[in-house]
């Protein structure tokens, strides 16, 4: 993965496709909201991609958070999977660029360290 990540578009994963494609088998709860059949206590939000785990107080949020608590996985590698699950191409990432000068400038000078060697100067 590249370590330039687009968060907002992550986030913009439709989180009950993202549910299903985990595992879940998830069923409409009315009200715009999803419940799965593994976890009834898991609602899922497609309004605005979030979720909420009312069995956990902590638990809940956007995407990328929903695949780092169920599937136990560090931020860099959740953002691998959605990126690998949507189809997202990483951001690209600035090139490494190398400057050399030219040694002519250098050469300039070579004259007068010669005449300082030698106590003209």
């Amino acid at each position: 993965m590249n370590d330039n990540i687009n968060v907002d578009e992550l986030k913009r994963i439709d989180i009950v496709a993202l549910a299903e494609k985990v595992g879940f088998t998830v069923a409409p709860r009315g009200g715009g909201k999803f419940t799965t059949k593994e976890h009834d206590s898991l609602v899922l939000f497609p309004r605005d991609n979030s979720w909420h785990r009312f069995s956990d107080d902590d638990a809940g949020g956007d995407t990328i958070a929903f695949l780092m608590y169920w599937q136990r996985l560090d931020f860099k590698t959740a953002c691998t999977e959605l990126q690998n699950f949507a189809g997202i191409l990483p951001a690209p990432s600035a090139d490494k660029v190398t400057v050399q000068l030219k040694w002519v400038p250098q050469a300039q000078f070579a004259g007068y360290y010669e005449a300082q060697s030698k106590g003209y100067y």
